[in-house]
């Protein structure tokens, strides 16, 4: 992941390339129209006619003209044209992610509280509530078969050629290397019991690598806030993509 100074630093090194590049191509169109316009007068023979030989120049600097047309054409045409489909997919890829993250709604369950996590950035004033401070710490722990069934859409996408990068990253807390059976109690203090999809098979389970519900949350926010940031610097269309929205009851 590239540091603020990074970017900056990759930024102003993409800025100067782009204007050393303008410049050369400047140079270089004044350099070649400057002989396609004086080459006639000095290969010219002594019995050609000045008018004769201006004609030449005119006609040189036109086809000048023409080339780097021809040749500027064909670098947007490169540029905007394939980078213009090669985006369109990925918005499409990612606003498909966006229809499946839409309402999912996961259940937190503690022994004090039952919390429904939701893909939108938690608001910053429930995040100062003090059952925050109760349900931080927990370690999650989950059943095998809820949390597959819950991932398995996920899993398709982020393997997408298409998906782009920086939300692949953030996508990558949702991948269990393993887990464990809990030698202690699913109910102790300690837990806090994460349902996805309601499939109540199986005994909980703690997943490898561990983490606690305040990373969870955390890591699920900056995957919302990588789709938001994805979509508004390469879409005009602004979108109210309302993931907070369940399409789902917990009882």
């Amino acid at each position: 992941m590239l540091l603020p100074y990074d970017v900056i630093r990759t930024t102003a090194r993409e800025k100067i390339n782009m204007k050393l590049n303008k410049i050369l191509l400047g140079i270089i169109s004044i350099t070649c129209s400057i002989l396609a316009f004086v080459l006639p007068f000095v290969i010219s023979k002594s019995s050609d006619s000045y008018l004769s030989i201006l004609s030449t120049s005119f006609t040189g600097l036109g086809a000048i003209a023409s080339l780097f047309t021809l040749v500027i054409a064909l670098i947007l045409y490169q540029r905007f044209g394939i980078e213009s489909r090669f985006i369109e997919r990925q918005t499409d890829k990612t606003l498909e992610l966006v229809d499946i993250i839409k309402g999912k709604v996961i259940n937190v369950k503690t022994k004090k509280y039952n919390y429904f996590l939701r893909f939108k950035i938690d608001d910053k004033n429930i995040l100062k509530e003090k059952f925050y401070d109760y349900l931080n710490p927990k370690i999650i722990i989950i059943k095998h078969n809820d949390y597959e069934i819950f991932t398995r859409s996920l899993y398709e996408i982020r393997k997408s050629y298409w998906l782009p990068k920086e939300i692949k990253e953030k996508m990558g807390f949702l991948i269990i290397y393993g887990h464990k059976k809990l030698s202690d109690d699913s109910n102790s203090e300690k837990y806090a019991r994460l349902n996805f999809e309601n499939d109540n098979s199986g005994d909980y389970v703690l997943p490898m690598p561990e983490m606690t519900v305040a990373d969870y949350i955390k890591k699920k926010n900056e995957l919302t806030k990588s789709i938001e940031n994805w979509l508004s610097k390469h879409s005009d269309i602004k979108i109210d993509l309302k993931l907070e929205e369940p399409n789902q009851e917990f009882n």
